[in-house]
Parts: C-alpha cells; structure tokens; sequence
C-alpha cells in the first residue's frame, strides 16, 4: 500500500485525536516500518490495520467508523494536493464515472507500483450511479468513506448504500449512490 495513505493517516490522527494518540499507536504497535513512513514508499496493509486495531481501543470507534472517517477526510485532502486530477471534474457521479479510466490511470503515472482498487461502473443513469468495488485488500469501509468525502467535496445531495458481496480476497462491495432530488449532468 502507497506511504500516502500511511502519511496522511498519521497527520489525520494527529489532527483529529492528537501528537501524543499518535506515539500511542506507534508504542504499542509492533511495525516493521518502526511507523516511519514516506509518501512514495510502500507498506503493508496489516501495518495499517494494526493502527487502527489500537485507535479503536482508546477512541471507542470501530475500525469500520475509523476507516470510513480516515476516507471521508482523506478525499479532502487529496482533492486539494492533486487537484489538476480534478480540474475538469463537477460532480459525484463524473467523479466516480472517471475513477478507473481517469484518476487511476494518472495514480498509476505518480506511483507505477500502486495497486489500485477496481471500481467499475455497472449502472447509471440521470438519477442513479452503480458501482462494483473490488480490491486485494478489506478496505470497502475506507472506500465508502471516500465516496462520502467525494459527495461533501462536491456539495451534492445524494444517498449512499453499500451491498458486501465478499469479505473474501478479492474484496467485492455494490455502491448505490442516488440522487433523490434529480441529478443534471
């Protein structure tokens, strides 16, 4: 997994919970990294998960609650350092629309390495996006809230539901996302 996301995951708790959360998690996480994490390197996703493991203990949150807030923030902030990947892009479902063919494929240009999730649009129409997510790793909480963030970074309106197909490698979830009061493209 891309240091990015281990980057801006120690900046969001440091933010949100605080410096010392942070040397707790660090303490009590036995990491082959040490925690020291740089945005190009690459990690391990259980390294990850074991830093969430230990959020959730002192926070009182699930990790299911951490991961979707870690995404509703993280969409935040990507869109404001990578913000040329979103120039000519208005709306959630445009957003969401252009996911594999568009931003993944620039993510690929910065990082070769990355191993991107799969999000492939099976259904849409003015009122109503459906998305198959699939990824080598159980991160569909993270997904959603990324999703969320996208919906808040755009101002948008709409309803999010989430359908687990398998909590199995490879990880499948089905994103409904609908506009309920009308979308315009």
């Amino acid at each position: 997994m891309k240091g990015i996301i281990f980057t801006e995951f120690i900046d969001i708790v440091e933010k949100q919970f605080s410096p010392e959360m942070v040397d707790t998690l660090l303490s009590e996480t036995n990491l082959p990294s040490k925690g020291v994490y740089t945005s190009i390197g690459n990690y391990d996703i259980c390294e990850l998960l074991a830093l969430l493991d230990v959020l959730s203990k002192y926070s009182g949150k699930t990790v299911k609650e951490l991961l979707q807030f870690f995404g509703f923030h993280l969409f935040g902030r990507l869109a404001s350092v990578y913000k040329e990947l979103l120039a000519d892009i208005t709306g959630t479902f445009q957003m969401l629309e252009k996911l594999d063919d568009h931003i993944h494929v620039e993510v690929k240009k910065l990082y070769p390495d990355a191993d991107t999730p799969k999000f492939e649009v099976i259904h849409l129409d003015t009122n109503e996006l459906k998305i198959r997510y699939q990824s080598s790793r159980p991160l569909a909480d993270f997904a959603e809230g990324l999703i969320k963030g996208c919906i808040d970074h755009y101002n948008e309106k709409l309803q999010l539901t989430r359908h687990n197909i398998s909590e199995y490698p490879p990880y499948e979830a089905l994103f409904c996302i609908n506009d309920v009061n009308g979308y315009d493209k």
